[in-house]
């Protein structure tokens, strides 16, 4: 039988400086059975999981007060269990996004990406596994 943690609904904190990325995730995430919360850069993110503790956290890599490699370093450190996906789209992104695999994010996201792109990597998540095998 399931244990009490896959019983629960899943929640996920998106982290992005930009409201209309936060609402687009927001409502593809709600749409797939998720609980949300959002964050507007990684300072922010961190007083929210301290207070609520996500499932899942999505985060953007530029981002002003905290950035998501140095937001993806506090939550290592912090609170390691968490998974973790870091998101970006521009080419100094993709940098990040490598480096993001090897400071310990569960999993990167290139944007754009689709909707099914992202709900594809919560449910490997979900399903315990993850795609974070550095590559050169």
């Amino acid at each position: 039988m399931a244990d009490d943690h896959d019983d629960k609904v899943k929640t996920v904190l998106v982290v992005d400086d930009d409201p209309r990325v936060r609402v687009a995730l927001e409502s593809i995430l709600i749409s797939h059975g998720y609980e949300v919360m959002t964050a507007t850069d990684g300072r922010n993110a961190l007083n929210i999981i301290a207070a609520d503790k996500p499932t899942i956290v999505l985060a953007d890599v530029n981002m002003p007060e905290l950035e998501g490699i140095e937001l993806l370093k506090s939550l290592r450190r912090l609170y390691p269990a968490i998974p973790v996906v870091i998101m970006s789209g521009d080419e100094l992104g993709q940098k990040f996004l490598r480096a993001a695999r090897l400071l310990g994010a569960t999993d990167v996201l290139t944007k754009p990406f689709t909707p099914n792109e992202l709900v594809a990597i919560l449910n490997r998540i979900d399903a315990g596994e993850s795609r974070n095998t550095p590559t050169t």
